[in-house]
């Protein structure tokens, strides 16, 4: 499988990558708490790396993927 090589700024189109996407997906539990969610995202990448021979950026796949989900990046807004 080709791998969608990123733009200057590191990203990639989701679009291109479908499986990438749906692995990244089944690790996505709304339920963890934002570290934790996000890592399972990662970690999602790294399996589906390691399953393919692939070098997708962990943290660049989660925003991809957020992005394609049309999810908004998780921001920690406590002023406190």
């Amino acid at each position: 499988m080709a791998q969608t090589k990123p733009n200057d700024l590191g990203e990639f189109d989701m679009e291109k990558n479908d499986e990438l996407y749906a692995h990244i997906d089944c690790m996505n539990d709304d339920d963890l708490p934002d570290g934790a969610w996000w890592a399972m995202l990662e970690e999602g990448v790294r399996n589906y790396n390691e399953a393919n021979g692939t070098n997708f950026d962990p943290f660049e796949g989660v925003h991809a993927y957020l992005r394609a989900k049309g999810d908004s990046i998780p921001v920690d807004n406590d002023d406190s």
